[in-house]
């Protein structure tokens, strides 16, 4: 039996096998037109480009080339990942974490947070005229090492001038930050030879924020123990903190 029999005596297998496990038809996607915004479904693009760009981590994007029904010309798109996909938000936390924010899955605890972050901000230029935050504690440490710079709350660095600076307490207070309003004015940059407004890092903000809700959120853990505690008081405990509890959650 020659090489060519073999192979067509697999063919009746091969085609019974491909009826028994037919392959699944493309999914039908969604993208978004780069120049007019326009959302139509594909199921494939040409020139497909995934999440992963060698040469610019930071600037790499879902994209593609289909054919815009409003533009009538093929342009680029932006490949929209399904709801589905359990990595539809990995690039948001990823710039997240580069951001400021703590990890939140034993996978980002992983991340490379000293790599990352100046990195991020070694893509884009930065805005010289922001308020940041950080932490009292870290400027201590800093000035006492003989350094001139402190990690701030947004994952960046703060140069440090004179002999103290104004910071936020190392102690969280119990109200949330907003930020200050930003005044139309403008001052030129000579490093990035573009123009910046004054104004609070919102990222600092953002996480200062997170971690009084955080702790907010440790505390109502804790006064929801002790109203358990309470429950077993005599009635005129019950009362008070039935009263109190109806009014915070009216369906109580």
């Amino acid at each position: 039996m020659t090489r060519n029999s073999v192979r067509e005596a697999e063919w009746p297998h091969r085609r019974r096998t491909a009826a028994a496990n037919p392959t699944p038809p493309p999914a039908v996607k969604q993208a978004l037109c780069c120049q007019c915004g326009q959302l139509r479904t594909y199921k494939q693009a040409k020139a497909e480009r995934g999440p992963f760009d060698p040469l610019d981590r930071w600037r790499r994007r879902w994209v593609g080339s289909l054919k815009c029904s409003h533009c009538a010309v093929v342009t680029r798109h932006a490949l929209l990942i399904p709801h589905s996909c359990s990595y539809r938000d990995s690039d948001e936390r990823e710039q997240a974490l580069a951001l400021g924010d703590a990890p939140r899955t034993q996978m980002e605890q992983l991340t490379d947070l000293e790599r990352l972050r100046p990195e991020y901000r070694a893509a884009f230029p930065q805005n010289p005229n922001l308020r940041h935050l950080w932490r009292v504690s870290d400027e201590a440490a800093a000035r006492q090492a003989g350094q001139r710079q402190v990690a701030t709350l947004c994952g960046g660095t703060h140069q440090l001038l004179g002999d103290h600076t104004l910071a936020r307490a190392e102690r969280l207070k119990p109200e949330y930050l907003a930020p200050a309003p930003v005044r139309a004015d403008e001052y030129e940059d000579l490093d990035t030879g573009m123009s910046w407004r004054d104004g609070d890092c919102v990222d600092c903000l953002r996480v200062y924020n997170a971690q009084v809700l955080s702790k907010r959120r440790r505390d109502l853990r804790a006064r929801l123990v002790r109203a358990f505690v309470l429950a077993t008081k005599d009635a005129q405990s019950i009362e008070r903190l039935y009263a109190a509890l109806g009014e915070a959650v009216p369906d109580c």
